[in-house]
């Protein structure tokens, strides 16, 4: 009770308020935050370098592009193609989050990049960019939070210890 975080670090208790250091449902992740009007060169910066190496990423995000804004549509997805590297890569995505349109258009930024269609992957609620089934980076407000500066973003990067999108 006399800590900042409330909790106890241990090796084998998982009831609160310890944490089990070897697993447990509460982390020690690295996350951004930048608040509305702030810019997030430091995060692109970031999720780029993360992003060098991979040779597949798994893109989750349900409302990357809507109905009716084909502008914005174009800048979230210049946002994201910003974000990944002008070599060999597997894109996975789940079936409905990208328009065919979306894909053409992002394959027309890297030639070299391959698209992945899924049908099976669960339905979660955040946004995610899983890189290489080693690192999951969750994105609170959406890659639109990321180009834009109207709105809040916090990401949060964490290794992959079990994929959900598989």
């Amino acid at each position: 009770g006399k800590t900042v975080y409330k909790i106890i670090l241990s090796t084998g208790n998982n009831t609160f308020p310890y944490v089990n250091i070897y697993g447990d449902t509460i982390e020690n992740n690295l996350t951004g935050c930048f608040m509305r009007g702030v810019k997030r060169d430091k995060a692109i910066a970031h999720i780029q370098s993360l992003c060098k190496k991979a040779t597949r990423i798994c893109i989750y995000d349900k409302y990357i592009t809507k109905e009716g804004s084909e502008r914005r549509n174009q800048e979230n997805l210049n946002s994201v193609a910003a974000l990944w590297p002008n070599k060999s890569l597997c894109i996975v995505y789940q079936d409905g989050h990208l328009k065919d349109s979306d894909v053409n258009f992002l394959k027309g930024k890297c030639v070299k990049w391959t698209f992945e269609k899924r049908f099976d992957i669960p339905e979660h609620h955040d946004r995610y960019l899983i890189i290489d089934d080693k690192i999951e980076i969750i994105l609170t407000s959406g890659f639109s939070s990321l180009s834009g500066l109207t709105k809040e973003f916090t990401y949060i990067v964490r290794p992959v210890n079990k994929n959900r999108f598989e």
